[in-house]
């Protein structure tokens, strides 16, 4: 499991030591919403699948870098407060896969990915 991390970091950090920082649990909840039309959900599936550290849908829930009983890991859920993300691992790669993932969202949906609590509808 943490080889798959390290290389989909493209890097060969360890995880355990100081470089990659503490082991935090994360949330994030989006302003990508559950009534969206089909067309919208492909779209985020095939941005779910551009993500680093994809390894698919487990039980149908798409999961990056592993599982929730893995020590790294994130996971997203549709929930009527919009698409949920769950996960463990240092702060800095967290805010950093994160905002690649707004980033990405905003740019194939063609409208601001943010959280709800800050603004975005």
């Amino acid at each position: 499991m943490k080889e798959r991390y390290t290389q989909a970091r493209g890097g060969n950090e360890d995880l355990g030591g100081t470089q990659m920082g503490k082991i935090n649990s994360h949330n994030c909840n989006l302003n990508i919403w559950y009534f969206l039309p089909d067309e919208v959900w492909n779209k985020v599936s095939n941005i779910y699948e551009s993500m680093p550290g994809w390894i698919g849908y487990k039980n149908g829930i798409p999961c990056w870098f592993g599982m929730e009983d893995d020590e790294i890991y994130i996971q997203a859920s549709v929930e009527p407060s919009g698409l949920s993300f769950n996960g463990q691992m240092n702060n800095s790669d967290w805010n950093s896969w994160i905002e690649k993932f707004k980033f990405e969202a905003t740019i194939v949906l063609g409208f601001d990915v943010g959280e709800p609590e800050d603004g975005f509808n």
